[in-house]
């Protein structure tokens, strides 16, 4: 079961006391006026077997995923940090040293571009970059450590397909239309209208290349986690409690 809620400290104290009411249910306000819900399962018709979230396959689907899509995220970011660096360098040795003014109004521009691409790589960079690695890294001996695995396995998921999902967002593609319009503008007021019309086309293409060659699997690998496992559990934890199992929802 998902619950989705966002309560003020207030709200919370109301909902507690209303579902302190309810049978098989226990709520009370937590910090900053979170509610933490439990819902008692009792043992003898819900076994805790049945439950208790198996955590190992969850770990398991997203570290395989997080790893198969790891090699599409390293070629797309040190592919295009690439491309943006020769850009830069390309771009800085024409301004400084072409024969002619155009061609270095151009260079110019170029390497400006380049280097504002370059920035956004460096600041943004794909939260799968690394695959499974930095969950891999976490301790996990107990199983407190293993939950907090799961969470941030959960995160570095749900960021990643966040991250798929913006190649159809408007900001990326507005913001690569500014950029490369910005250029063209500086080209054909310092130097000519041609130049100017052949630099915004090249870098609207190579921009929206780059927007939507940017790995796109993550937001399946969501989709087909939510299906098999009903959602995240990252807001969800299980503990023993009288009689079965408490499963207390904080949100």
């Amino acid at each position: 079961m998902t619950i989705v809620a966002s309560v003020s400290r207030l709200g919370g104290a109301v909902i507690a006391a209303t579902l302190a009411l309810l049978g098989g249910a226990r709520a009370q306000p937590a910090v900053g006026g979170a509610l933490d819900l439990n819902l008692r399962l009792d043992a003898q018709t819900r076994p805790a077997a049945q439950d208790a979230p198996d955590l190992d396959a969850r770990l398991g689907f997203i570290e395989q995923r997080l790893d198969d899509q790891r090699r599409h995220s390293r070629l797309w970011q040190y592919g295009w940090a690439s491309a943006n660096t020769l850009g830069l360098v390309g771009g800085a040795a024409d301004g400084v040293a072409a024969g002619n003014h155009d061609a270095r109004v151009t260079g110019i521009v170029v390497a400006a571009k380049s280097a504002i691409g370059l920035a956004d790589l460096y600041l943004r960079p794909l939260p799968g970059l690394h695959g499974a690695d930095p969950i891999r890294a976490m301790p996990g001996d107990t199983p407190e450590q293993q939950q907090e695995r799961l969470a941030a396995a959960e995160r570095l998921l749900k960021a990643d397909a966040e991250r798929a999902e913006e190649r159809w967002g408007w900001q990326q593609h507005v913001g690569n239309l500014a950029v490369n319009v910005a250029g063209g503008v500086a080209t054909w007021a310092f130097a000519n209208t041609t130049d100017a019309v052949a630099d915004t086309l090249i870098g609207l293409a190579v921009g929206e290349v780059q927007i939507l060659s940017a790995p796109w699997r993550p937001a399946r690998t969501l989709a087909d986690y939510d299906s098999r496992f009903g959602g995240l559990l990252t807001s969800m934890e299980v503990r023993p409690g009288p009689g079965g199992v408490e499963v207390a929802f904080r949100f």
